[in-house]
C-alpha cells in the first residue's frame, strides 16, 4: 500500500509510490548525512620531510562521519575518496604518497607520507564533509 507522506525518489522505470526500499535513491524515513562542515584545504609536504598534516578542528565532542577526497592533481575536478592509507599518485613528479584521514573527538586530521623526502615542496588538495552522527546524540 503506497505511503502518502514525504519525499521518496526512485531507481528509473520504478514507481516511487509502491517501491520497495532498496528500490529507493532518496526515502525521507531514512536519516541522511547532515553535514555539518564541508571545506577545501592543502596539506603541504616540506622537501626535507616526508609527512605532512592538516588539522581541522571540528569541536562536536565525538568522532564523527567524514568524508575526505583527495584531489588528483592542481585544478583537476578528479577526486578520490580517501579511505584509511589509501596510495594516491601525484601525477606532477610521478611520486607516489599515502593520503590518509583520522577523526578525533574534536578534530579531523588529514596526512600526507611519501615514505621519504621527496626533495621539492609539495601541495596536496583535499576536500571533505564533516557530517553529524545521530547515533551519537
Amino acid at each position: 500500500m503506497p505511503v502518502n507522506y514525504g519525499i521518496r525518489i526512485s531507481q528509473q522505470g520504478v514507481d516511487a509510490t509502491i517501491a520497495q526500499p532498496y528500490q529507493l535513491l532518496l526515502d525521507e524515513r531514512f536519516p541522511l548525512f547532515k553535514v555539518h562542515m564541508e571545506g577545501e584545504d592543502i596539506v603541504s609536504l616540506p622537501g626535507a620531510s616526508s609527512v605532512g598534516s592538516k588539522t581541522i578542528a571540528h569541536n562536536l565532542g565525538y568522532r564523527p562521519i567524514v568524508l575526505v577526497y583527495g584531489e588528483v592533481k592542481d585544478g583537476s575536478s578528479k577526486r578520490y575518496l580517501i579511505n584509511g592509507k589509501s596510495p594516491f599518485l601525484d601525477f606532477f613528479g610521478g611520486d607516489e604518497v599515502f593520503m590518509y584521514a583520522y577523526v578525533t573527538d574534536n578534530d579531523l586530521v588529514v596526512e600526507v607520507d611519501s615514505g621519504s623526502p621527496i626533495g621539492t615542496d609539495k601541495e596536496y588538495r583535499f576536500h571533505y564533509y564533516i557530517c553529524y552522527d545521530d547515533l551519537e546524540f
